[in-house]
């Protein structure tokens, strides 16, 4: 699945799990959002994420399975990232499960990565500002800012 420039996908919308057979890649995308029991076989990319207006709309991966790896890059300061069980603000109720790493380098609008089971590395660096997070059971590494969650 591709997300274009300007483009937002919503997986899982009004608790409704959906299931993607392949990748998903978002590049300057609005919005991506993966969640409610949703399952993705392969991988998730979001480069360049340009986000809405600040608090209006989150860009979320929570209780849902990723089958590869997942990389968020280069995203703009209206792009926050809810990755796990957050709480508010984006309230996911339960952590990823993703079968290979974690990539977050060189976002600008903030995050929160936590409570999420990552069977690979978990890698967060040159973000602004840092991400904040918690609980994640990480079978390889983290490293980075990410290195304490």
């Amino acid at each position: 699945v591709f997300v274009e420039q300007g483009g937002c996908l919503v997986v899982g919308q009004g608790g409704h799990p959906t299931t993607i057979g392949g990748n998903i890649t978002a590049t300057d995308a609005k919005c991506l959002s993966i969640g409610f029991g949703s399952s993705v076989a392969g991988n998730v990319s979001a480069f360049g994420t340009t986000g809405d207006t600040p608090g209006d709309t989150f860009n979320f991966l929570c209780n849902s399975s990723i089958g590869g790896s997942v990389d968020i890059e280069n995203s703009m300061s209206g792009a926050y990232w809810c990755i796990g069980y957050t709480g508010s603000p984006c309230d996911c109720a339960a952590g990823e499960k993703i079968l290979g790493s974690l990539t977050f380098d060189n976002n600008a609008g903030g995050g929160i990565i936590s409570d999420n089971t990552i069977d690979e590395n978990l890698e967060c660096s040159g973000n602004t500002p840092p991400p904040t997070g918690s609980g994640n059971n990480v079978k390889g590494t983290k490293s980075g800012q990410c290195s304490g969650f």
